[in-house]
C-alpha cells in the first residue's frame, strides 16, 4: 500500500515538474487545429461502412464531449459531408493535406509524452520524423477501428439487453472502459520515442481510462452548470469544446505520469527506442517500508 502511495506521489511531483498544465494548453491548441481534419477523416472512413455506422460513430463522440461542445462537432461534420461529393484531383490533394494536418495534434501529444517519459527523438533523424508521422496516421486508423468496434458492440448490447436498464448501463460502462483502455494503450505504446512493455501500458491505461471517464463526466457537468461559453455568444460552443479538450488533456497527460511512475516502481524501466535518446537519467526508486 505504501509503495502504491509513493507511486502516486511520484506521479503528482512529475505533474508539476513536467509543466503538464502548460503542455495541456499547447496540446489543446494543436488539437483544435487538428479537430476538423480528424472529423473529416472520420466522416470519410465511416461512410464506407454505411450511413448508420457513420451516425452512431458521430453520436458516440458527441456523448463523450457533452451536449454543449457537440454543437461545434456537428458544424464541422455537416461541412465535411458537403465536401464528400466529388472525387476530383483537388479532392485527393485535399485529402492528403487533411491527413497531414490531422497528425499535428498527435505530434504535439508525442512531444508531451516524450517529456514525461524522459526521452526525445535524436536530432538529425529525418526518417524518424517521417516514421512518427506514419505512426500517427496508424494510430488515427487504430482509434477509428476501435470507435467502429465500439459502435458494433453497443448495437449488440442494445439488442441483448433492454436499453436504459441497469444491466445495460453496467455493461455499457464496462465496454466503454475497455475501449478507452485500448485507445490509451495504443497511444502510450506508439507515440513516445520510448520502449514500454505492454503490461506497463495496460496498468497505466486502465487508470487513465477510469480518470478519463470520471473526469469527462465531471467536466461536462461543470460546464453545463456554470454556463461556460454562454457569455461568448455564437462562439460559445467553440469555447466550451476548447475548455473540454484542455481538461481532458490534463487527464491524459496525468495518466502518462501515472504510467511512467508505475514503470519505476513495478514494471520495466522506460528505455529510448531505436531513434530516441534519454533527456535525463532515470531515477532509482527505493522501496520504502
Amino acid at each position: 500500500m505504501r509503495k502504491a502511495w509513493n507511486m502516486l506521489k511520484t506521479a503528482v511531483k512529475g505533474f508539476g515538474r513536467d509543466d503538464v498544465i502548460i503542455l495541456s494548453a499547447a496540446l489543446s491548441f494543436y488539437a483544435m487545429l487538428s479537430l476538423a481534419p480528424l472529423l473529416i477523416l472520420l466522416v470519410t472512413g465511416t461512410s464506407l461502412l454505411g450511413e448508420d455506422t457513420q451516425q452512431q460513430a458521430v453520436q458516440r463522440i458527441k456523448t463523450v464531449v457533452g451536449p454543449q461542445a457537440s454543437q461545434t462537432i456537428e458544424t464541422i461534420i455537416s461541412q465535411a459531408k458537403e465536401r464528400q461529393t466529388a472525387a476530383t484531383l483537388s479532392a485527393l490533394l485535399g485529402l492528403a493535406a487533411t491527413l497531414l494536418a490531422a497528425t499535428g495534434g498527435l505530434i504535439q501529444l508525442q512531444t508531451a509524452l516524450n517529456r514525461i517519459f524522459k526521452v526525445r527523438v535524436q536530432r538529425g533523424f529525418v526518417f524518424s520524423w517521417l516514421w512518427k508521422r506514419f505512426l500517427s496516421l496508424l494510430l488515427i486508423l487504430l482509434i477509428g477501428v476501435i470507435l467502429v468496434a465500439s459502435v458494433v458492440v453497443s448495437s449488440a448490447i442494445s439488442v441483448i439487453f433492454p436499453q436504459g436498464g441497469l444491466i445495460w448501463r453496467i455493461v455499457n460502462i464496462v465496454v466503454s472502459l475497455l475501449i478507452f483502455t485500448a485507445a490509451f494503450m495504443a497511444m502510450y505504446k506508439v507515440l513516445p520515442d520510448a520502449e514500454l512493455a505492454w503490461k506497463d501500458t495496460l496498468v497505466g491505461s486502465i487508470l487513465t481510462a477510469i480518470l478519463f471517464m470520471a473526469g469527462t463526466y465531471g467536466i461536462s457537468q461543470y460546464i453545463s452548470r456554470t454556463g461556460t461559453g454562454s457569455v461568448y455568444g455564437a462562439a460559445g460552443s467553440l469555447v466550451v469544446l476548447l475548455v473540454w479538450i484542455f481538461y481532458t488533456s490534463i487527464i491524459v497527460l496525468f495518466g502518462a505520469e501515472l504510467t511512467y511512475a508505475y514503470t519505476q516502481f513495478y514494471g520495466h524501466k522506460v528505455r529510448p527506442d531505436e531513434y530516441g535518446e534519454r533527456t535525463e537519467p532515470v531515477p532509482q526508486m527505493q522501496e520504502q517500508t
